[in-house]
C-alpha cells in the first residue's frame, strides 16, 4: 500500500513471447538441399509487459549461432543465419533458445526452448520422435525440402 493508500499492481509481471512462422517468403527460401542463408523464419512478439517498455532478444543454445535476429521494439524477427541450413533425409535438428528481456524493469522471460527440423532434398516423412534433442514441448519450425514436403509450422 503507497501513501495514500492504494495497492499499486507490480509492473514486474512474467514477460512470454507469440511465435509465429514467417509464411511470406517460403516459396523461395528453400534449395533442394537447404534453407537459405538470410531467409526470414519466424516473428516473435512481446505479450504480458508494457507496450511503452524497451526489449532485448537473445538467442541462445546449442544451435544459436545459426540463426540472427533483427529486432523492433516489441518484436524480434528470426533469420537463418551467414549459413544455410541444411538438411538430413530424417531431418537435422537446430534447437535453440530464446530470451526476452524488459529492459525497462529488468524482468526476463526466461530462456525458452525452439527447434527448427530442416529435412532432406527427398519425399520423406519426418519423425521428430526420432530426432535426438528435440524438445517435445517446445515451438518447432519444420522445413521439408523436397518439392513434395516443402512446409513450415510451429507445432
Amino acid at each position: 500500500m503507497d501513501a495514500i493508500g492504494w495497492n499499486l499492481v507490480s509492473s514486474n509481471t512474467p514477460l512470454s513471447f507469440s511465435v509465429g512462422a514467417e509464411t511470406t517468403w517460403l516459396g523461395v527460401i528453400d534449395s533442394p538441399a537447404a534453407v537459405w542463408s538470410g531467409s526470414p523464419l519466424g516473428v516473435f512478439n512481446e505479450s504480458g509487459g508494457s507496450p511503452t517498455d524497451q526489449y532485448t532478444w537473445q538467442l541462445g543454445g546449442a544451435a544459436a549461432s545459426a540463426f540472427n535476429l533483427a529486432e523492433w521494439g516489441t518484436e524480434a524477427n528470426l533469420y537463418a543465419g551467414g549459413k544455410s541450413l541444411t538438411g538430413g533425409p530424417s531431418g537435422t535438428l537446430y534447437g535453440f533458445t530464446l530470451t526476452e528481456t524488459d529492459t525497462t524493469t529488468g524482468v526476463s522471460s526466461g530462456a525458452v526452448p525452439l527447434n527448427l527440423v530442416v529435412g532432406g532434398s527427398t519425399a520423406s516423412t519426418l519423425s521428430l520422435a526420432f530426432i535426438g534433442g528435440v524438445v517435445a514441448s517446445a515451438p518447432t519450425f519444420i522445413y521439408g525440402l523436397s518439392a513434395t514436403t516443402r512446409s513450415v509450422a510451429p507445432s
